[in-house]
């Protein structure tokens, strides 16, 4: 998978790309996670009508969401389920002040080549962090579902820390594959951190 959310304006857009990515069966089982028939799922992806905030919610959990994409997820849910154009224009506004929010990160994020102290601490809090930084190099490693198998850590957590990595410019996403970014950790010798 994992194909950024916050570049889409359209929840159909990113749930067929995202399915498609998957492969074969990840239509029923998403389906199957939203509590919901795979009939219904189609009907949605292909037609006028939307999944409900409900489906919503646990599509993203299947998805593997962090919290900061869910929020994303059930705006643009929203947004295409309003019935009003100042309801549309209100959503409309939400989302787009989250993408120009996303797009400045990501722009102050790719000048970073070595780890402020912050973002150290946060690598170096958990064991999960430097794992997924090197296996994303072991075949079936490059996308969340398959480091979530490959360490047996949740999903979400996976995507969770993916993201923060491809922020500190660890990792980076080509063709929808994760790859090692070009920041680098190094510590000194004096580093609090050089216990951890």
């Amino acid at each position: 998978m994992k194909n950024s959310i916050f570049k889409y304006d359209s929840y159909k857009e990113y749930l067929n790309l995202t399915l498609e990515s998957l492969g074969s069966g990840a239509r029923s089982k998403m389906a199957l996670a939203a509590g919901c028939q795979a009939g219904y799922v189609t009907q949605v992806l292909n037609g006028d009508a939307n999944f409900s905030a409900e489906h919503a919610e646990k599509i993203s959990q299947f998805l593997g969401h962090t919290d900061s994409q869910l929020h994303f997820f059930l705006l643009l849910v929203n947004f295409e389920r309003a019935g009003t154009d100042s309801l549309k224009r209100y959503y409309k506004k939400q989302i787009e002040k989250i993408k120009l929010d996303q797009d400045i990160l990501k722009n102050r994020m790719e000048f970073q080549q070595i780890l402020s102290i912050e973002n150290q601490a946060i690598f170096y809090s958990s064991w999960h962090y430097g794992a997924i930084h090197v296996a994303v190099s072991i075949p079936g490693c490059d996308t969340e579902e398959g480091l979530s198998k490959y360490f047996n850590i949740p999903l979400q957590r996976v995507s969770e820390i993916t993201s923060f990595l491809e922020n500190i410019g660890l990792l980076v996403r080509d063709n929808l594959r994760l790859k090692v970014g070009p920041s680098q950790v190094f510590l000194g010798s004096d580093s609090p951190l050089i216990s951890k």
